[in-house]
């Protein structure tokens, strides 16, 4: 079994127990569990803690409609999974743990556990805050998800947030004044099957 813990977050006392009792009573090769966040002092952010959904078994469309999420630092995983999804992608220079989160869910089923055996330090230091364009980097990882050739509906969820993260990109490239890139990231944003009212609503929203 393999797990994440990154150098400024905290593990309860029980978290490995407790996920490996429901993998070994599960046909799941992983799991992962609720997160709060907390401040550099450690004292929790009430308005951003505990907005989680625990759901188990096949978990891939959820996580791409945002109704489920697993930190990487909540996950447990077999050895042989983690092996067989081809670990982290180091191509990648951001968000490469969504990514891990995205190959796991396609390949195996999850079990999920609904307490917050995880505590996230919410700091300006953040590797997810210093990030200049973050819908780039998660546009990159929708589109490795669809050279993957999933099935159509998946497929279809997985293009509509493409042209989402897409539009926000566009519009953050234009309102820095990056209009080529920019441009270029809105046509793409408007390819078939996207949205066009994402587009709309992202431009809205960074430049009127």
């Amino acid at each position: 079994w393999i797990a994440f813990l990154d150098s400024d977050d905290l593990w309860a006392p029980a978290k490995l127990e407790r996920q490996l009792d429901a993998l070994q009573q599960s046909a799941a090769e992983w799991s992962y569990t609720a997160t709060r966040l907390i401040d550099s002092d450690g004292a929790d952010i009430p308005l951003r803690a505990g907005r989680f959904t625990a759901i188990s078994g096949r978990i891939l469309e959820p996580i791409l409609r945002d109704e489920t999420g697993a930190c990487v630092c909540s996950i447990v995983v077999s050895r042989s999974l983690f092996e067989a999804v081809g670990g982290f992608n180091e191509e990648l220079r951001s968000r490469e743990d969504f990514d891990l989160e995205i190959r796991l869910a396609e390949a195996a089923e999850a079990v999920a556990l609904p307490e917050a055996l995880v505590r996230v330090r919410e700091h300006p230091g953040r590797t997810t805050h210093s990030e200049a364009f973050p819908h780039e980097s998660l546009a990159r990882i929708f589109e490795l998800l669809l050279s993957r050739r999933p099935q159509a509906r998946t497929a279809r969820i997985a293009r509509q947030r493409l042209a989402v993260h897409l539009a926000e990109a566009a519009a953050r490239r234009l309102a820095s004044g990056h209009y080529r890139r920019g441009l270029g990231l809105l046509a793409r944003s408007l390819r078939p099957g996207a949205a066009p009212a994402s587009a709309l609503r992202a431009i809205g929203r960074h430049l009127l």
